[in-house]
């Protein structure tokens, strides 16, 4: 088994990370808290380099441009340029990587928004020709299904406690990609083909970047092998403007990318007008009954959206309502096997026995009314 530990010094910076299978990282940091250097064993230390507004302009892997608002505008990493264009809301509109030594882009995704979450990506190629796009189904708080062009890449998310994608199950109910993370959401691999950006808290919509490393989170951008930001925090909120939910990733989440909130915060978010209060209760009914009634009220939701869009007689509707609310609680399942420690095929069993308490309307029928 793989563990982690990690220290932290009076500010807030994470100035050590002790791994009994990779071995152990040491950081320093100026007066200003920005990161300064990084050593990864015996290796050699590896220097920072940042502007006079604290955005990150060199380590030992990227090389960063920033705008006049201290946006990412390009970064050179494992020999591509990604860069990067916002619309006026300040929201990433669109992506483009470039090989070294080549002049144009080989890829260009383009993103469209439903407020702050993306709803809609098109990929075109050097030429300019459309070649890949998809759209995302919503649930409360970010993505919950990105549907491709293509039927057969079609991906449903499994999430873990806090709203990372761990997981993505295609139209038939099977896991098709496993995404493991640490807790400061640096990636250990995929295990499967996976079709999505969505990882380290994907559910609040924050996008993966494979190219750099980086995950976008709309403000700003976060760098999980150091469990930092790589630039300050514009809501310039509390003494430390780099680290990542005052360094506690296990019990709080950053929605926006400018400040953490405890995880019970953002899940109250999800209970409107004061209705059910199945999540507040106790832990154990978080890890478990709670996941799963908000998975099965998304799953029927799905369905509701999804057939409105794209037509459903009321036959086909009442069926799928049913297919909805049970595939959406066995997702639920898995999600809570998983945060019960354990595997996300045993977490199966979860979801297909609790449909039957939800279906009574215990906590089905709520949670479906107040989402």
């Amino acid at each position: 088994m793989q563990n982690q530990t990690y220290s932290f010094d009076a500010m807030g910076n994470r100035t050590a990370k002790t791994d009994n299978v990779t071995g152990k990282e040491t950081y320093t940091f100026d007066d200003a808290n920005r990161i300064a250097t990084r050593q990864v064993g015996a290796s050699a230390v590896t220097n920072y380099s940042s502007d006079a507004n604290g955005n990150t302009l060199t380590d030992a892997t990227h090389t960063n441009q920033w705008d006049s608002q201290n946006r990412l505008v390009s970064s050179l990493s494992n020999g591509k340029t990604s860069a990067f264009k916002y619309g006026a809301d300040g929201l990433r509109r669109k992506f483009s990587v470039t090989p070294t030594g080549q002049s144009q882009a080989t890829t260009i995704t383009h993103y469209g928004y439903d407020g702050s979450n993306v709803v809609r990506e098109w990929e075109e190629n050097i030429a300019g020709v459309l070649y890949a796009s998809a759209t995302y189904l919503l649930g409360p708080s970010g993505p919950m299904y990105k549907r491709p062009a293509n039927a057969a890449d079609v991906r449903w998310y499994v999430y873990d406690g806090l709203g990372s994608v761990v997981g993505e199950v295609d139209v038939n109910g099977t896991l098709q990609a496993e995404k493991k993370h640490d807790v400061f959401g640096l990636r250990r691999g995929p295990i499967g083909t996976e079709k999505s950006r969505h990882g380290f808290v994907g559910g609040l919509g924050h996008y993966s970047d494979d190219e750099t490393g980086l995950v976008y989170m709309q403000a700003r951008y976060y760098d999980p092998a150091i469990g930092r930001f790589t630039s300050e925090d514009p809501a310039r909120d509390g003494a430390n403007w780099f680290n990542y939910c005052g360094g506690d990733p296990v019990n709080m989440v950053d929605e926006t990318g400018k400040s953490g909130e405890r995880l019970n915060q953002l899940i109250g978010k999800l209970q409107a007008n004061n209705g059910t209060d199945l999540l507040s209760k106790d832990p154990s009914a978080t890890k478990s009954a709670g996941l799963t009634a908000i998975a099965m009220a998304l799953g029927v939701m799905a369905v509701l959206l999804y057939s409105v869009a794209f037509g459903a007689d009321t036959d086909d509707l009442v069926r799928e309502l049913g297919a909805g609310g049970i595939g959406g609680a066995l997702i639920g399942g898995i999600i809570a096997g998983e945060k019960m420690g354990g595997s996300l095929a045993a977490g199966a069993t979860v979801g297909f026995a609790l449909p039957v308490l939800l279906g009574t309307g215990v906590y089905g029928y709520q949670l479906v009314a107040n989402l």
